[in-house]
């Protein structure tokens, strides 16, 4: 009789480790695919940033995720959204060290024109303007649009410098 219920006792708690295992696998395989998919939009995203970029972290939202990186060299910070569906890049916004705006104009739209070409090699349809500066200050600010094949952008640059402030890529 003791060893009946022993017997008893050993089969229940192997069922219950059975069942447990089960669910924790379940519930580890869903985990993991959340992972892996985030680990595929950190990649994607890594693609679109200068090599030394640090990684800063994901937010992970309903249908993107926003991948944060910094260039060491520049300060630039780079927020890539990467679409979840399709774990393509949809949008870049890149926020540099230096302020846009300016009371003095030392840089022509041909200094702009050449900067825009410098850093995107491919891009066409450039059109600079010379705007007032969106925030009221009493301050100008170079606005450039353009297009590569892969994406369209839209850049402030200060006309003191010709520096980027703020970059705007949306992606085709």
């Amino acid at each position: 009789m003791k060893l009946k219920k022993v017997l008893m006792g050993l089969v229940a708690i192997g069922t219950m480790a059975l069942t447990v295992t089960a669910f924790a696998a379940t519930k580890n395989t869903g985990v993991k695919a959340l992972l892996t998919e985030k680990e595929k939009a950190i990649a994607t995203a890594k693609l679109e940033v200068p090599t030394a970029s640090n990684y800063f972290g994901t937010s992970n939202k309903a249908a993107v995720y926003d991948v944060k990186y910094q260039d060491p060299d520049t300060l630039d910070y780079y927020d890539v959204t990467v679409d979840k569906a399709t774990n393509k890049v949809k949008h870049v916004t890149i926020s540099g060290s230096n302020f846009p705006g300016s009371v003095t104009i030392n840089k022509k739209t041909a200094d702009v024109t050449a900067k825009i070409l410098e850093t995107y090699p491919n891009a066409s349809n450039i059109v600079v303007t010379l705007e007032d500066d969106p925030n009221g200050q009493n301050l100008k600010i170079y606005k450039a649009t353009f297009a590569t094949p892969k994406f369209t952008g839209v850049a402030q640059l200060n006309p003191a410098t010709c520096l980027y402030g703020h970059r705007e890529l949306s992606y085709k």
